[in-house]
């Protein structure tokens, strides 16, 4: 049933009216504004508010699989997995994102690129970042990242340990979210964005080893081995460093800002990024074919045993 729950999941995220009707987070954070109130919290963020936020919501769910064990051949608790699985699935689709930034990278010029591309990601609004070649860093890096956050992280935990430590990695976020806009700089002093930092931690590594498959081996490779227990490298760093070396050409940031003309820039800005698209949609293929192959594995493994 794993395989199936997963497979059903991704597919409901691709249908827009399906994914925006289980992707509504205002219950949420309106839980998180009781609890403020209700702890008169002034100075965010709390211990105590942190392991509310997620643990009420974690015992409902626990207390749904209880109740659903068994029932109709299991077929509601299979139903309430998905629906699970759904809900902490990103919230703008990493595919989606990064079609737009194809589109706006082929229309657009140097000094609109990127107020346009703070539309689509408005984490980018608190980076003061000035210079085409940082500004295109960072948003390589960011397009890294929101393969990692919002597919990769999520199907990791869920297939590791089952629908609530998926739910879990989406809450920390939303809280994390949420918080910020508080007091963004004590929320990346907090425990939840430490963390954050532990549930991304494993599944950004194994991403990246993907990329040995998907990619340039031997690029990929040498650059896994050679950061891979880096513990201050961010998650999404980490991924975006394997990632890059993984490209068949990636793209030299010296000559890219050598260049005079924006156009010979945005020519290969546009090679680079659908370099990048086509590197994580091979990535998927091979977590879909690891998947399958582990579910099939554990399958027979449980099979009768036949003895002498």
């Amino acid at each position: 049933m794993l395989f199936l729950e997963i497979f059903i999941a991704f597919g409901c995220c691709q249908l827009k009216r399906w994914r925006e009707s289980i992707h509504h987070d205002s219950w949420y954070f309106q839980w998180l504004s009781f609890l403020m109130r209700l702890f008169k919290v002034k100075l965010v963020p709390d211990v105590r508010l942190w392991c509310l936020a997620w643990s009420i919501p974690l015992l409902g769910l626990a207390a749904l699989t209880w109740l659903l064990e068994g029932f109709l051949w299991n077929a509601p608790l299979v139903l309430l997995n998905v629906l699970v699985l759904l809900y902490s699935f990103g919230r703008h689709g990493f595919v989606k994102r990064l079609d737009r930034v194809l589109a706006i990278m082929r229309t657009a010029n140097p000094e609109t690129l990127f107020i346009r591309t703070e539309q689509i990601f408005p984490e980018f609004a608190q980076q003061k970042v000035t210079g085409i070649e940082n500004q295109y860093i960072l948003l390589r890096r960011q397009l890294f990242y929101d393969a990692l956050q919002q597919l990769i992280t999520v199907v990791f935990w869920f297939v590791l340990l089952g629908p609530w430590a998926a739910l879990l990695y989406r809450l920390n976020a939303l809280y994390i979210d949420y918080m910020e806009k508080h007091s963004p700089a004590l929320v990346r002093a907090s425990i939840a964005w430490d963390c954050l930092y532990l549930l991304e931690w494993l599944p950004a590594r194994l991403l990246a080893a993907s990329f040995t498959l998907s990619g340039n081996f031997a690029g990929a490779y040498h650059e896994l081995r050679h950061i891979w227990a880096n513990w201050t490298e961010k998650p999404g760093e980490f991924v975006a460093r394997c990632g890059l070396q993984a490209l068949s050409l990636p793209l030299n940031l010296e000559e890219f800002v050598k260049l005079n003309h924006w156009r010979e820039q945005q020519q290969l800005a546009v090679e680079e990024l659908m370099a990048i698209r086509d590197l994580l949609m091979r990535t998927l293929v091979v977590w879909a074919a690891g998947l399958a192959i582990l579910v099939i594995g554990w399958h027979f493994s449980l099979g009768p045993v036949n003895t002498i």
